[in-house]
């Protein structure tokens, strides 16, 4: 399973576990979208999510909603 593969299935378990808010249209973890195909977009975001930083929303001023339901979910299985 690619990196892609395991941000987009993270997001959408981590959106079952709470509502944080409304991924962009383009947002890297949804499949099939522009930043989501991006190599170096996704390595950041997993070097993010390894160092327990925030992540960057591409398209809006605030942090990725993605990344956060991303997050809430890899730590929901950490605990």
């Amino acid at each position: 399973m690619s990196i892609n593969q395991v941000f987009i299935n993270a997001a959408r378990k981590g959106a079952e576990l709470g509502n944080v808010g409304q991924m962009c249209p383009g947002c890297a973890f949804k499949p099939g979208t522009e930043a989501n195909n991006d190599t170096d977009f996704i390595e950041n975001a997993a070097m993010a999510m390894a160092a327990g930083c925030g992540f960057h929303c591409h398209m809006e001023d605030k942090e990725c909603t993605g990344f956060r339901y991303a997050r809430n979910y890899m730590d929901s299985i950490e605990d």
